[in-house]
């Protein structure tokens, strides 16, 4: 009966489990913790995982750097106003909490920047950052990002 159980919980159960969960969160909330809000279209996928060494291999994710024009800026340094592209890593694993993007959509990203090399800052968003297609983009949002 145990063993019934156990391989119950593990098949049935384990299906639902992710590594990221996210608790609400409110407009001013995500803005505030993002470091660049900005509104684009993804017009390039490059595959950077070999750069990775094992790493990714190993888990057999693929490691991504996505490129985008950028529409508008709502938030972040000066110096990414002027920007015309903005570059977001990620990978294709959701368990990883990444955002996964779509050649030729807009989305509003919420991102913030890591260390990742070394000296060597990126930026990144995840599943929990608020991060969204654009036409999901509120009209709520919009006006909170431009008045703020």
């Amino acid at each position: 009966m145990k063993i019934s159980i156990t391989i119950f919980l593990v098949f049935v159960g384990g299906v639902s489990l992710y590594a990221c969960t996210c608790g609400p969160k409110g407009i001013l909330k995500k803005q505030k913790y993002a470091e660049v809000i900005f509104t684009g279209e993804v017009i390039e996928k490059i595959d950077i995982t070999d750069e990775n060494g094992d790493f990714f291999k190993h888990l057999k994710q693929r490691e991504y750097v996505y490129v985008f024009r950028v529409r508008s800026v709502h938030k972040g340094r000066k110096s990414l106003a002027s920007k015309k592209q903005i570059r977001i890593k990620s990978n294709d694993d959701y368990g990883m909490c990444d955002v996964q993007f779509e050649l030729g959509k807009r989305y509003l990203v919420y991102s913030f920047s890591v260390d990742d090399k070394g000296d060597q800052r990126y930026l990144r968003t995840d599943i929990c950052s608020g991060t969204k297609e654009k036409r999901f983009f509120t009209f709520l949002e919009q006006l909170i990002l431009e008045l703020t």
